[in-house]
């Protein structure tokens, strides 16, 4: 892989994101969203202009650790629940995740018991890489997986209509807590020495440092790279390649009552 300097910029503030320990910053398309997990509470927003209007906030039951977005609320996790945006939460057979992202297609991808899980749109649950996962990311095309282990991010080759990665190829030897694919087929990546602008075949060709303390995750608005600090601070990076919201999960089933 060839090497290039890597350009480095400072993030600007742009205000702060409701919640005592914040995570998990995803857009839709429509909603802004985050996960709190010292309050145990998903929120979301719209944004607006520059800035991002807070709109509200619901309490999932358990232990909160991560959303997945869906038409009508979110799919939640540890215990995997549905929780509407009208409050109702409804417990899906499903095994507890402490990871939760969706692929192009609709299906679910969990975080659960050491290895990833792909949950069908039938359904069925399946096995699918072994180890812990931090952070899944698609292409613009859904035709690359991109996943980022504790001491590295790799890249699978994805076959979106069975849902099916090819062999691992690396394309960071740091692990990261957040990934952020653009349209051009790179990813943002958040990581203990910043966000770094990954090219698959260029290696690392910047890095962003939000102003207030460190990055603990990131999501793309068309051109406004968002970032969450630790502190809670919701910074913006404007870029050249614009990302795509991330794609909703379809419903899932519910837990069949006796």
């Amino acid at each position: 892989m060839a090497s290039t300097t890597p350009s480095a910029f400072a993030a600007e503030p742009v205000g702060r994101l409701a919640g005592r320990r914040v995570r998990g910053t995803c857009w839709d398309g429509d909603r802004l969203s985050w996960v709190d997990t010292g309050d145990g509470q998903i929120r979301w927003g719209r944004w607006e202009g520059d800035r991002l209007r807070h709109l509200a906030s619901l309490s999932a039951t358990g232990r909160l650790t991560a959303a997945a977005p869906t038409a009508t609320g979110w799919v939640v996790g540890a215990e995997t629940t549905h929780l509407g945006r009208d409050g109702l939460a409804t417990a899906l057979a499903l095994p507890a995740a402490d990871g939760l992202w969706c692929d192009p297609a609709g299906r679910l991808w969990l975080d659960t018991s050491g290895a990833l899980h792909r949950v069908d749109l039938g359904g069925g649950v399946h096995r699918v890489l072994a180890g812990r996962t931090q952070a899944l990311a698609w292409t613009a095309d859904a035709a690359v997986l991109l996943r980022a282990l504790d001491d590295a991010v790799v890249a699978h080759d994805f076959d979106l209509v069975n849902g099916l990665p090819g062999p691992a190829r690396p394309v960071l030897d740091q692990g990261a807590t957040a990934l952020a694919a653009d349209d051009a087929g790179r990813v943002w990546a958040v990581t203990a020495a910043g966000v770094l602008h990954v090219d698959p075949h260029a290696g690392v060709r910047a890095v962003v440092h939000p102003l207030t303390a460190p990055a603990t995750g990131c999501c793309l608005l068309d051109h406004d790279l968002l970032i969450t600090a630790a502190d809670g601070v919701l910074h913006r990076h404007r870029v050249r390649d614009a990302g795509r919201p991330v794609p909703r999960a379809s419903a899932p089933r519910p837990v069949e009552r006796m």
